[in-house]
């Protein structure tokens, strides 16, 4: 194991978006041909529009570590 970098709340944010990102992918490809991703891809679909809409806006993405650096 190695120990995790010191900046590595900065890089989980753009992680987050890109799973995210990927995650769209997969339901927008799958929920055609698939009824299970077709019954919960939408809803899935809506909350990370919505998480990435805030997220431009200026608010932390849903995920992101926030803490105090002593």
């Amino acid at each position: 194991m190695r120990p995790l970098p010191a900046d590595f709340a900065r890089l989980l944010e753009p992680y987050l978006l890109l799973r995210d990102a990927f995650i769209l992918n997969f339901v927008t490809t799958a929920a055609p041909v698939n009824a299970g991703v077709a019954s919960w891809g939408p809803v899935r679909i809506a909350g990370i529009v919505a998480s990435m809409q805030a997220y431009v806006e200026g608010y932390p993405y849903p995920g992101t570590l926030t803490f105090e650096q002593s």
